[in-house]
């Protein structure tokens, strides 16, 4: 018995240090009566197979072995073989057909895969990228949560200096401005100018206060909460009273006429009331009663300033409903690292939402102000693209599977076990970076999980059939349709102010809205309108936002809906 031990051993040994096609063994079972005859030559394959660690490193010494998936078809096959220094190992002389390869090594938990011999087979096994215990590695959670932590830093600071630091300057600028024009534009004889001094002087030393305080931590990291919008609110109910106030008469005029322009731009019916009123009392012959003049001015003021307060609000209730998003992305990444790992997917993905969004910024036309709103796109792009880019992989390794095929053979290249892999790491950059790929995965799944409804059956005439285009339906009467939406284009080839809508069933009485709110229609032809933008909707299609459009005729139904991203 010991010497048919030390037999043994001297030939695992001898077999250990041979090439991986030499050691390359085989046991075959005795085939049963109904086995199939042993196939021709030209039926026979192989397999190569190289086995590596999530990120990259060749496995040697690692134990294989190989069998019949299905032994109702193939005989029953075992193969044992040794992988080399590269990690490379080959079975020859296989039937085609389906196999289990098992792998089994020292320091990573056992690998079980099916592969399918068809002639001359390449493959790769991937080890598990978690260890032994099932955690991933406190180095990838740490490099990670320690990234997550220098990305919320960067966005603190870069929030306090670009975007908090600049509108208190503006506030200063606005509270200075309004103290000259009471020294050089009022009556000073007038009661009322000594509490809007004193009232200006207040706000200016609170504001310096503000300006100086060394470490406002509140401010760094709950910022915007509330101040500068009731600061804008008092600096604009002043203006308004200084109204009251002013003189001589010629100023006066002059900022009636400025007033009713801002009206008019508001495109609603009680600032364009006012604005008519302001225009009558312009060119009233003789003139109408100044303090008549200054009450109209007032009025005007008060409607344009609550106006732009109530852009500013929205401005602002933006910036802390992204902090929110920011800090709820974070927090799932960090966790979703510490629990189950593939952290260099968040990369890949954050990479592919970054470059997204400095493509766009670089193409980007000159925008009016808007209180730091577009910086909140920068700040999301690539904690957006790391979860699309994460999730992302998971959800293309669901659906490719073959039980699933619902994107095709060529999606079977990712996989989810290898997030090292090129193959997996590209395409989690272009799922952060492309928004349209993740919903088309998303759109891909739900519509196999959900009920499949049964085709529309609609009648063709002849004539519409043979018509490669049917025409889009005009005139009178019939409901307007959008076919595409574009941004108008100057001479010089940069965007303009505007949206051209094209479809058919335009009228000159059409009318339209944006997001469910009225919006200015300019009337071209029955196949085209014009929408011009205002300061809001260039900041909100700037940072990203939908602008839902849908035309409108008397006597027909609204037209469909369509989206301007």
């Amino acid at each position: 018995m010991k010497r048919h031990g030390c037999l043994i051993l001297m030939s695992l040994v001898a077999a250990s240090s041979l090439p991986a096609q030499v050691r390359d063994t085989a046991v075959r079972t005795p085939a049963p009566a109904l086995a199939a005859p042993l196939a021709p030559a030209e039926s026979l394959g192989s397999l190569s197979v190289v086995v590596r660690t999530h990120d990259g490193r060749r496995v040697d010494r690692a134990f294989v072995t190989a069998r019949s998936a299905d032994t109702t078809v193939l005989p029953i096959v075992s193969r044992a073989a040794v992988t080399d220094p590269t990690g490379y190992f080959r079975f020859d002389s296989l039937r085609n057909g389906r196999y289990v390869i098992r792998v089994d090594s020292t320091a990573w938990p056992a690998m079980v895969e099916q592969f399918a011999v068809r002639g001359a087979t390449a493959a790769s096994i991937v080890l598990p990228t978690l260890p032994s215990d099932g955690s991933p590695s406190w180095s990838q959670t740490l490099w990670t949560l320690g990234a997550l932590l220098l990305y919320g830093l960067t966005i603190l600071i870069a929030r306090w200096h670009r975007i908090a630091r600049p509108v208190h300057a503006m506030i200063g600028t606005q509270l200075r401005t309004l103290r000259t024009r009471l020294d050089t534009e009022v009556d000073a004889t007038q009661p009322q100018v000594a509490k809007l001094i004193a009232a200006v002087e207040a706000m200016q030393k609170e504001e310096q206060d503000y300006n100086n305080a060394k470490w406002p931590w509140g401010e760094y990291f709950f910022w915007s909460r509330g101040r500068e919008n009731a600061i804008w609110v008092a600096i604009h109910e002043m203006e308004r009273e200084l109204a009251a106030v002013l003189t001589p008469p010629a100023q006066v005029e002059s900022y009636l006429q400025w007033t009713e322009a801002e009206l008019r731009a508001m495109k609603k019916p009680t600032p364009t009331a006012v604005a008519d009123a302001i225009a009558a009392a312009l060119v009233a012959n003789p003139p109408s009663d100044p303090l008549y003049r200054k009450a109209l001015l007032g009025h005007g003021l008060k409607l344009v300033y609550a106006d732009r307060d109530s852009g500013f609000s929205m401005l602002m209730e933006w910036h802390n409903k992204a902090s929110w998003l920011i800090l709820a992305a974070l927090t799932a990444i960090g966790f979703l690292t510490g629990s189950i790992g593939h952290s260099i997917l968040f990369l890949a993905g954050a990479a592919g939402g970054y470059s997204s969004r400095l493509m766009r910024a670089l193409r980007r036309d000159d925008v009016p102000l808007d209180y730091g709103a577009s910086w909140t796109t920068l700040f999301l792009s690539p904690l957006f693209g790391a979860l699309t880019g994460w999730f992302g992989i998971a959800l293309l390794t669901l659906v490719a599977r073959p039980e699933l095929n619902l994107l095709g053979p060529a999606f079977r290249l990712i996989d989810w076990n290898d997030p090292y892999g090129p193959i997996t790491i590209a395409v989690a950059f272009l799922l952060g970076f492309s928004e349209r790929l993740f919903d088309a995965v998303v759109v891909a799944l739900d519509k196999h999980a959900g009920p499949q409804a049964p085709p529309p059956v609609s009648i063709v005439p002849p004539s519409a059939a043979a018509s490669p285009c049917p025409p889009v339906a005009s005139g009178p009467g019939a409901s307007p349709v959008i076919s595409e939406i574009v941004r108008e284009k100057r001479a010089d080839g940069a965007a303009a102010d505007a949206l051209i809508v094209k479809g058919g069933g335009f009228v000159a009485t059409s009318t339209a809205t944006v997001n469910g709110t009225p919006h200015t229609l300019v009337y071209v032809s029955p196949q085209a309108v014009s929408l011009p933008l205002t300061p809001q909707d260039i900041a909100r299609i700037d940072a990203g936002g939908d602008s839902e459009v849908v035309i409108a005729s008397p006597g027909s139904a609204p037209s469909n809906k369509k989206n301007f991203v």
